[in-house]
């Protein structure tokens, strides 16, 4: 089972492109999706832009659950509630401002996670830390803008750090994985467009 875990704040016209890609016809049913996720999993930290009105509406599907933060509670925090939520095995973590840029997205996805050997971490942009870290120089870490992970694993490795609001927590979860021998697996074919 697969769950995409999104995490929105104020992103009403990226989140609504993001969802229009994984329900392109409209409706609850998923019919123009080649292989449709299991689940969604979308957390809103206070939105104030009408998303919450958007989310309340999908709510009523019993694919997306939707959780409602009273306040901002910044991006790891909201992202871990999203997956402990998740009932999927596989999670993969989208920023709002993702784009599927073609309807066979996640049979892709699940045919290139079968390759690694687990636990790893798999992303879609490897980068590099402007400043060497201790004990490993200049270290290499997946961009947090799509993360694909398996629940367990993930939460084994204490899952994302809370004592980062917003940005950086890419980095500190690759470099825990890597500190856990964990590969860190890029691959730029990934069929999702990042708009930012």
């Amino acid at each position: 089972m697969s769950a995409i875990v999104v995490v929105s704040y104020n992103s009403y016209p990226d989140l609504l492109r993001l969802l229009e890609g994984l329900r392109p016809d409209g409706t609850l049913t998923y019919a123009m999706l080649d292989f449709p996720p299991d689940e969604i999993v979308i957390v809103d930290n206070a939105s104030t832009d009408g998303s919450r009105g958007l989310l309340q509406r999908l709510g009523e599907d019993e694919k997306i659950t939707y959780i409602h933060n009273s306040r901002n509670e910044g991006y790891a925090r909201a992202l871990n509630q999203g997956i402990r939520a998740a009932k999927s095995d596989l999670i993969i973590a989208s920023n709002a401002d993702m784009e599927v840029v073609r309807p066979d997205w996640l049979e892709w996805i699940l045919r290139v996670w079968e390759e690694p050997s687990k636990p790893c971490l798999m992303g879609q942009q490897l980068a590099w830390t402007k400043y060497d870290v201790p004990g490993i120089g200049r270290m290499p870490y997946l961009s947090g803008h799509l993360l694909i992970f398996d629940k367990k694993s993930i939460q084994d490795l204490g899952g994302f750090d809370e004592e980062f609001f917003l940005y950086s927590e890419d980095v500190e979860l690759s470099w825990r994985a890597i500190v856990n021998k964990w590969p860190l697996i890029e691959n730029r074919s990934i069929p999702l467009f990042h708009h930012a």
